[in-house]
């Protein structure tokens, strides 16, 4: 689940963005024409990072592949950074 704030407000309501992102929320960032970035966790973004390194790594996901099909599990998508 996340919020919407425009660009205008953001700096007036950064205190509670912050304890917004303590819970977990994550926080887009609008201007007049729309979304244009967003503010997450660093827990969350920890563990974009970790997910994005397990996905770049071609032998590990290999490994979790071939753990998925002896584990009758479907496999998961092709990933290309």
């Amino acid at each position: 689940m996340h919020e919407t704030v425009h660009i205008t407000s953001l700096a007036a309501r950064l205190p509670a963005i912050v304890e917004q992102l303590r819970t977990g929320e994550r926080v887009v960032i609008a201007d007049d024409s729309g979304p244009v970035g967003a503010l997450v966790s660093l827990w969350d973004l920890e563990s974009l990072d970790e997910t994005d390194a397990v996905l770049a790594d071609k032998g590990l996901l290999q490994g979790l592949r071939e753990s998925q099909a002896l584990a009758g599990e479907p496999p998961s998508p092709d990933y290309e950074p």
